[in-house]
């Protein structure tokens, strides 16, 4: 591209009638821009926003307004009139040269295209955003699987469709998903990698990506990646096609070890993430950036990896036997989930410690997984919700001895916390050794006795958790003092593991229906493609042997917003 001397100029034309995908789009305007004398280039459809985005980019022209959502608009700015002019040729050229497919029959409809598609297809669906809700619709409703590349659809659109997918036993993979790879074959933007023993669950399309290539850099293969979209895991989505996903993969013959990737996941989804993948027999790698406490998730027997390259190496490892298939002794999530039905909703979680380090422990590992936990470790103690305090810090041992000299003042709470109907589960610590209490055992089981006879005969159930620091050598035995604790009913676990249990027990519940046989059914290379957009990814499919059925999709009403109002109320 030529240096700009002098004023620039600027010309546009409008080709009425002429709808193409952003990607072609997008490619025209790369190969105009790189030609000598052109400055900058626009070329989109003629949408408001669009013509929007022309007018602030400095590339608005005398006639754009008169652009309606089917007509492409081609802008130059340049060094002369005719290079300007050149430019503005060469684009015309390009649209109007056919595309290299090796397509046979191009559908007008999504409709015309169900009729010839094959039970097995998947959909792949890359219109703008605005339109993707629509078509991706159509074909979950006749039972295929889809992905839906396109970004900027609405998220509460998202959540009915996948919630619809998971209903009819088959998934929809995205909005804004860029890579999915189904038995070999890869959708979006996919590496040519073997197949093998790793399945990829990933709302991050370049992260799975880098598992995967790291994997056949191993030597050796992924079965399947499963894009997810990047909002999958945020609370107001919960998740509904990752756990699709992992139970797809739980069941699917080819897949001995998962790998989880994520760029946020919220603090509810988390825990169902953390409940599912301990139920797992297929060992599971976690990846999950922006998440400084999804470390959590060893403790239900995953392997948490601190970059996308440790995961690939990871999950090699387990494959070849490396590694045990869970890392240490996970979590009884069985028990959780009796533990919670018991509960019941809306109740909360109490820690009482007498350690510092340990409630601190507990309260980083209650955060990962409750949304609001407060402590006095970091600020004030609230009168409502969950909350952990540290009974041995200087505002509770003014004139009181330390609890772990005299375990009264844990006591008093545990006894308290019956009679607090928001109560659900209380945890606590028991440090034994040399000056510690002679024998706290029996004094913190009949504070609990006492505060569980009380909400019993309330018709409540409160659990209680407890971990106990000390050895049998110690002069308290610490097996004698567990032994205490369970006789009134305390869960005795390890400190983190407690934590982990008791906030579980607690925590609020996504509402999510199991997954029956049919999911596993769309986990397969597909029988064939039906395309929606994009002609550059139909190739790409093509590219790798798979049959494509493409629409040449328009938008509908001629992208006439009061035009499609109208037919979507006839509807």
């Amino acid at each position: 591209m030529a240096a700009a001397e002098g004023p620039m100029v600027l010309r546009g034309r409008v080709h009425p009638g002429e709808y193409h995908d952003s990607v072609r789009l997008m490619r025209v305007a790369a190969s105009v821009r790189a030609l000598d004398g052109v400055e900058e280039v626009g070329v989109l459809m003629g949408s408001p926003a669009n013509r929007e985005l022309f007018v602030e980019a400095g590339l608005g022209f005398d006639g754009i307004d008169g652009a309606t959502p089917d007509d492409v608009v081609v802008a130059v700015r340049g060094s002369s009139e005719s290079a300007v002019e050149a430019a503005l040729d060469a684009a015309e050229e390009l649209l109007r040269t056919p595309q290299g497919s090796r397509r046979g029959i191009v559908y007008p409809t999504v409709e015309s295209a169900l009729r010839d598609a094959p039970g097995g297809a998947v959909g792949l669906i890359t219109v703008p955003g605005e339109h993707a809700a629509a078509e991706a619709r159509k074909l979950l409703e006749a039972g295929h699987p889809v992905m839906v590349f396109s970004d900027n659809v609405d998220v509460a659109d998202e959540v009915v469709l996948k919630q619809l997918a998971h209903e009819r036993g088959t998934v929809l993979l995205g909005s804004d998903c860029g890579t999915v790879m189904l038995g070999g074959l890869g959708l979006g933007f996919a590496n040519q990698v073997p197949t093998g023993p790793v399945g990829v669950v990933a709302a991050s399309g370049t992260g799975a990506q880098v598992v995967a290539t790291t994997v056949a850099a191993l030597g050796s293969g992924v079965s399947h990646m499963v894009g997810l979209g990047g909002r999958d895991l945020d609370d107001e989505v919960a998740g509904i096609s990752l756990f699709d996903g992992l139970a797809a993969l739980e069941k699917d013959p080819t897949t001995e070890v998962v790998v989880v990737v994520g760029k946020q996941i919220g603090r509810r989804t988390l825990g169902r993430l953390l409940e599912v993948v301990g139920s797992m027999r297929t060992p599971v790698v976690t990846c999950l950036f922006g998440q400084g406490n999804a470390w959590v998730s060893r403790l239900v027997g995953a392997w948490p990896a601190s970059s996308l390259a440790e995961a690939g190496q990871v999950a090699v490892r387990l494959a070849t036997g490396d590694l045990p298939g869970h890392s240490g002794d996970p979590v009884d999530l069985v028990a959780v989930g009796e533990r919670r039905r018991e509960l019941g909703p809306g109740r909360v979680l109490r820690g009482v410690f007498a350690g510092g380090t340990l409630a601190q422990e507990a309260l980083q590992v209650a955060r990962a997984v409750l949304d609001e936990v407060s402590s006095n470790l970091d600020g004030a103690v609230g009168t409502a919700g969950h909350s952990i305090v540290d009974l041995g810090s200087d505002e509770f041992t003014k004139g009181r001895p330390h609890p772990m000299l005299d375990p009264e003042a844990q006591a008093e709470r545990i006894r308290g916390f019956g009679a607090d109907a928001t109560v659900g589960a209380i945890l606590l610590d028991l440090v034994l050794g040399h000056g510690a209490h002679e024998d706290p055992g029996p004094l913190l089981a009949a504070s609990v006795a006492a505060a569980r006879e009380r909400a019993a005969a309330e018709g409540r159930e409160l659990l209680v958790v407890a971990s106990v620091c000390g050895t049998d050598l110690d002069p308290q035995d610490a097996g004698r003092q567990r032994e205490a604790l369970r006789s009134a009913g305390v869960v005795v676990m390890e400190s983190a593991r407690a934590a982990l249990f008791a906030a579980l027990c607690v925590a609020d519940e996504t509402e999510q229906a199991a997954a029956d046989a049919r999911a596993a059914t769309w986990l397969r290379r597909p029988e064939a493609v039906v395309s929606v957009g994009s002609t550059w990814f139909s190739d790409a499919v093509e590219a790798q042997g798979a049959d494509v059925l493409h629409v040449d999709w328009r938008p509908p009403a001629g992208g006439d917003p009061e035009l499609m109002d109208i037919l979507d109320r006839l509807d």
